[in-house]
């Protein structure tokens, strides 16, 4: 197993798509500030608790609104 030491942790050759510890690190790197898409679970929990904020008349509940 290959792996890399960084400054942001130990990354590891990936066997199943053949990437390299490197090639690994560097697409964590391409990735690491890109949210994380919401489950449709997620989503609809938010999207319930932005309507009862909305009809309860919250202001300032909803962080970066």
């Amino acid at each position: 197993m290959e792996q890399i030491q960084t400054p942001h942790g130990i990354f590891t050759n990936n066997e199943f798509t053949k990437q390299s510890a490197q090639e690994v690190y560097n697409q964590w790197l391409a990735d690491k500030d890109t949210p994380p898409l919401l489950t449709q679970e997620d989503f609809m929990l938010d999207l319930e608790f932005r309507v009862t904020v909305l009809e309860l008349g919250i202001q300032n509940a909803i962080k970066g609104d």
